[in-house]
């Protein structure tokens, strides 16, 4: 069976999460052999699992790559972990259970992580939380400092300020701490870590992070950290995610450079 479906309760978030895993099947003809390489994903902001799925047709690449694809429902949480809803801790809590129950390596190098827009911003969170984890994480148009996000269409906010507050206390909070990516990568580096192999996808027409994305691309190349680069037709649209998909999945078919 391709499609898996479960439901779990977390107790790093009290309560039930659904999740999606997409499993290689070649109906008798050779394929891969378990336990599968995998790719976590992080869904965007209001993406269930479902929707990121069909979306980003998921089946397809894990059929064509030979790659289990593991995703779950975020609850705009941007994956910040606070009390009583640590999404960054949720994140680590589907990896354990989704190994458990299914064929998935629990090795560093077969396994991956990925986010779309919101995503992307928490893939990355995570990949400086838990190095350990991934041999390698694709960011696709990530929505970093996203309270400076406009909406092109109304000309302010693309998320009211309100509602970041509820998840970062406020936006000097925000600046002024680990949710920051300069911040974050800042200590990271000077802990001499070091970050998982990272891949950087943008929408040639992206209105909302092209800019955020290209002030992420210098802060990486300031502080000498190696990524990839793939600018790509569509803007934060079904035709970007189109494009993306290939990208990435091919980002994560090449061998680790470890």
């Amino acid at each position: 069976m391709a499609k898996i479906k479960m439901e779990f309760v977390a107790a790093s978030v009290m309560k039930s999460i659904e999740v999606i895993a997409y499993l290689p099947a070649f109906n008798g003809f050779p394929g891969p052999e378990p336990p599968f390489k995998t790719v976590y994903f992080l869904p965007g902001m209001a993406d269930s699992a479902e929707t990121i799925s069909e979306m980003a047709g998921f089946l397809k690449y894990s059929q064509s790559t030979g790659m289990a694809i593991v995703t779950f429902a975020s609850d705009n949480s941007f994956y910040v972990d606070r009390p009583m809803a640590c999404y960054g801790q949720l994140i680590e809590e589907v990896i354990s259970n989704t190994r458990q129950i299914l064929p998935l390596s629990d090795r560093r190098e077969d396994t991956y992580l990925a986010g779309y827009s919101m995503g992307g911003y928490g893939a990355f969170c995570q990949c400086m939380r838990r190095p350990d984890l991934f041999a390698k994480a694709a960011l696709a148009a990530p929505g970093f400092d996203a309270y400076q996000l406009i909406n092109p269409f109304i000309g302010g906010p693309m998320i009211p300020h309100e509602y970041l507050d509820t998840l970062f206390t406020s936006e000097e909070e925000y600046n002024n701490s680990a949710n920051n990516y300069r911040i974050a990568l800042k200590q990271f580096l000077d802990a001499g870590k070091e970050l998982p192999e990272l891949c950087l996808c943008a929408g040639r027409q992206d209105p909302l992070v092209k800019d955020v994305v290209e002030a992420f691309r210098t802060f990486l190349d300031e502080n000498n950290v190696a990524y990839s680069y793939q600018l790509v037709d569509g803007a934060h649209d079904q035709m970007f995610v189109d494009n993306m998909m290939p990208v990435i999945m091919n980002f994560f078919a090449v061998k680790s450079r470890g």
